[in-house]
């Protein structure tokens, strides 16, 4: 049996529920012909967020706790973003496109600088951290 929660559908095992669908497969797809343009393969474990960029570039995140940067049309990430210990559940982009931000298992929220630099590593939650969202004014909304 499966049911969906949120963004992801989740099934029932011996004594639990866990997401149903565990894999490391991307697929950018083309809208106007439906076909799958590309599929990337790069994260170890399933993955669980996805977030546009400016550019034409895309980043994606999982169970591996690592962040990866896309480029369209290119096979492998152009940047990884490392420092989570746990399953990153969630990326938003910055109203002003600058940074990224990323909800971890971890109990931590990072900001993520897209021109580089250093994360800024945000605490405060005692259990794992699952959605983000950046109000109009920039502020960050964080929930576990």
């Amino acid at each position: 049996m499966a049911v969906q929660c949120g963004r992801f559908p989740w099934r029932r095992t011996e004594r639990r529920w866990q997401p149903a669908v565990l894999t490391p497969r991307q697929i950018v797809w083309s809208l106007e012909t439906g076909e799958a343009r590309d599929v990337l393969l790069f994260h170890e474990g399933e993955l669980s967020a996805v977030a546009a960029l400016p550019n034409g570039r895309f980043a994606s995140a999982g169970a591996d706790g690592r962040i990866a940067i896309w480029k369209i049309g290119r096979g492998e990430p152009a940047q990884i973003l490392e420092g989570h210990t746990g399953p990153v559940a969630d990326l938003e982009l910055s109203p002003d496109g600058s940074m990224l931000a990323s909800a971890s298992w971890d109990t931590t929220v990072r900001l993520w600088p897209l021109a580089g630099g250093l994360a800024r590593v945000l605490e405060g939650h005692r259990a794992n951290v699952n959605a983000l969202a950046f109000l109009a004014d920039a502020t960050l909304v964080s929930a576990g």
